[in-house]
């Protein structure tokens, strides 16, 4: 039997790789004394090379430096960017657009997105410019709905996710 060799994580995650390969979770079941760097499942014999300490490291460094771009992504791209973030053409902006509402954010969205999300279900709330979308996103820790907000400001549209109280409170678009 050849030995599988597990993905470089924290050692509080070697269980539940080893939990995805056998489908048990019995810790006892493993014999780590055998070989440095390496688990066995002692019911099976299959032997489970750790990562290194060097892997390890290099793992960290690497998710270190993806998280920091992601970080960064998400707090400067969108800054007074030329166009609206939430495109109806463009899938990929679309879904950016989508997850970045989730933070809270009020996100620009080009005119066909703002009459795509008022006309695809009718309205639970509607005002001159601006309307609550007609079937709730999520709810939020009090089990309110929480619904994809739109408002027209001038010749640009923006999206949020808020509540009907928020709406009516104007507490949004803020």
């Amino acid at each position: 039997m050849q030995p599988i060799k597990l993905l470089p994580l924290s050692q509080k995650a070697l269980y539940s790789q080893l939990f995805a390969f056998i489908g048990y979770s019995n810790h006892d079941r493993f014999d780590r004394e055998s070989k440095q760097g390496q688990v066995t499942d002692t019911e099976t014999g299959q032997v489970y090379t750790l990562a290194t300490a060097e892997e390890e490291d290099a793992y960290k460094q690497e998710k270190a430096r993806l998280d920091a771009i992601e970080e960064a992504r998400k707090a400067n791209l969108y800054n007074d960017h030329p166009t609206p973030i939430i495109d109806y053409n463009n899938p990929t902006r679309w879904r950016e657009g989508l997850d970045l509402l989730k933070e809270g954010r009020l996100i620009e969205m080009c005119e066909e997105a703002y009459w795509h999300f008022l006309e695809c279900v009718p309205p639970r709330r509607q005002g001159g410019n601006s309307y609550v979308s007609g079937e709730p996103h999520h709810h939020n820790s009090e089990n309110e709905a929480v619904y994809l907000c739109g408002i027209q400001r001038g010749e640009k549209y923006y999206a949020q996710y808020g509540t009907v109280k928020q709406y009516e409170k104007k507490e949004l678009f803020k």
